[in-house]
């Protein structure tokens, strides 16, 4: 009997409680009951001239990505659609105090909103195909919020690329119901970006909001909608460090050429290896870029200008090393070269060049200018000063002696046979010094016939043996020194045309010099001031 009356006490107190759950269930059953009962497909308006105000609202959560080759926005979105249906009202007391139910999307009303500017292949911008279900509230407030990824189009100005900011419009609004009927106004005048994720690759400047009405040529009512303008900046820290300063430190680079000496070789194929790397850059960049004819990207007008530059240090390389390696027996440097050039830039930009090889040949052969007479020279003024002296000596005894020959022989016959002289084969090869000639034939011998053993007669030929040795070894001598004069002349002349083209080889070099130095200042400015001049026009800056 204890059993059962406990168990009877916990039956009675637990009844109540079962009863309430399932009488709670019965009034959901029933609030949805009487809520499906309306046609979904009625606007929901209590007479046909009201309209149904839809605020839309969206929360920015990612900026996926932004193609700028097929010129498209990706972003995912919270949206958040709210209106009100006078048909969905109920009074809280009659379902057990229930203030809100939420409630299957496709059985209730939605209003067809649409992306205007969708570009979403697999999706046609249908705003009220979202799954998440509808919460809806005892005065008729439906409140639907649902995530979603949304690919809009979105004309995108690469003019200041990468320094640039674009602006990306998200059009929403109803494709069938006029403004008349549905009205589409934004919940607030910006979007919600508080919880939104940081890109890497652009920042966040705004993301307003405002609503708009039109009219289409379809359609003689107007139309509402909502415009939220996604307005970001792009980070240039990748495109600066990956494209900018590899393409900056190639045109440096190229700068080296004026700095490698012309015998190097190497000067001409710097320049050309550095214009393909630029070429290289500027096809990675047309990769990116959308293929438009409206505007000319800022880093491809860099490129551009780099490209030429470079090209235009490739003819400076050119034009240095034609100069360097001019023949100056062909081309001598122009008066006009020389004053522009060596007179004019070599002092401005105070080039230092060793030239004392050149001065002083240049004050020997003055001096030398100052020393030559204005006859030319006789055969004995250019022959050894002793030499000389001992021509002199011996012309003066050779008159003498035979002045005093022709006194003792003028009536005495001469014979044939006395005046035969055989000379000895001369030896110069000690010089033309006085001292290496002898005096008197060394081995001469005179073959004279018993008759002419007079003393007069053997003084005589003595006499003439000895002057016509000396008249013979003078003449060898003199031919002998003609021979070495005519050799050294041309020895002089080979000098002075060496140093003559030697004068005018260095000339050339100068010129080279100069512009080199000329060349190296000038594209250092000029490239440094394109690449000051084309990025500061950026917007971001």
């Amino acid at each position: 009997m204890r059993l059962l009356f406990l168990v009877s006490a916990v039956c009675y107190c637990v009844a109540p409680n079962l009863s309430e759950v399932i009488h709670d269930g019965d009034y959901d059953e029933k609030l949805t009951e009487f809520l499906l009962k309306h046609s979904k497909s009625r606007r929901p308006v209590l007479s046909l001239k009201d309209n149904v105000t839809v605020q839309l609202g969206i929360t920015l959560n990612q900026i996926i990505d932004v193609v700028e080759r097929e010129q498209i926005l990706k972003l995912s979105l919270f949206v958040r659609q709210v209106w009100v249906n006078p048909l969905l009202r109920w009074n809280v007391s009659d379902y057990g105090g229930i203030t809100e139910i939420n409630i299957d999307a496709d059985k209730l009303w939605k209003p067809d909103i649409y992306l205007y500017n969708n570009a979403d292949q697999g999706q046609d911008g249908a705003q009220d195909r979202m799954k998440t279900k509808i919460k809806v509230n005892h005065i008729g407030t439906n409140t639907w919020m649902a995530p979603t990824i949304m690919q809009s189009s979105c004309k995108i100005n690469v003019q200041y690329f990468p320094f640039d900011e674009q602006s990306c419009s998200l059009k929403f609004g109803s494709w069938t119901y006029d403004a008349w009927r549905v009205d589409i106004v934004a919940e607030s005048p910006t979007a919600d970006t508080k919880t939104t994720q940081v890109s890497g690759e652009w920042d966040l400047l705004s993301f307003p909001c405002e609503r708009n009405e039109g009219k289409y040529e379809c359609c003689p009512e107007p139309y509402s909608d909502v415009t939220c303008t996604l307005k970001i900046r792009r980070r240039t820290t990748y495109f600066f460090v990956n494209l900018i300063v590899p393409c900056f430190l190639i045109t440096l680079l190229s700068l080296l050429s004026f700095f490698l000496p012309s015998e190097a070789g190497e000067r001409i194929t710097l320049v050309i290896t550095n214009m393909l790397a630029l070429t290289v850059f500027m096809l990675i960049v047309a990769d990116i870029l959308p293929q438009t004819s409206e505007v000319v990207p800022l880093i491809s007008v860099y490129f551009t200008s780099i490209l030429i530059e470079v090209g235009l240090s490739l003819i400076a390389t050119v034009v240095v090393l034609k100069c360097y390696y001019s023949n100056p027996s062909f081309s001598e440097v122009p008066f006009w070269i020389r004053c522009l050039v060596i007179q004019g830039l070599g002092k401005l930009l105070k080039v230092k060049v060793n030239r004392k090889r050149r001065q002083n040949r240049k004050k020997d052969k003055s001096a030398d200018e100052d020393k030559k007479p204005n006859r030319p020279l006789s055969m004995e003024e250019s022959l050894d000063p002793n030499f000389n002296i001992y021509h002199q000596n011996f012309s003066s005894r050779r008159n003498t002696e035979a002045n005093v020959n022709l006194f003792e022989t003028s009536n005495v016959p001469k014979c044939g046979a006395c005046h035969q002289l055989t000379v000895d084969t001369l030896h110069l090869g000690q010089g033309l010094n006085s001292r290496n000639i002898s005096r008197s034939p060394s081995r001469a011998s005179l073959r004279r016939e018993s008759w002419c053993e007079n003393p007069v007669y053997e003084k005589d030929l003595k006499v003439n043996a000895q002057s016509q040795s000396q008249n013979a070894l003078m003449t060898a001598l003199l031919h002998r020194q003609e021979h070495l004069v005519d050799y050294v002349k041309k020895l002089v002349r080979a000098v002075e045309e060496q140093d003559e083209h030697d004068s005018k080889q260095e000339e050339w070099v100068l010129v080279a010099e100069i512009l080199d130095t000329f060349f190296l200042y000038l594209f250092v400015i000029i490239m440094v001031g394109s690449t000051v001049l084309i990025f500061g026009t950026g917007t971001s800056w």
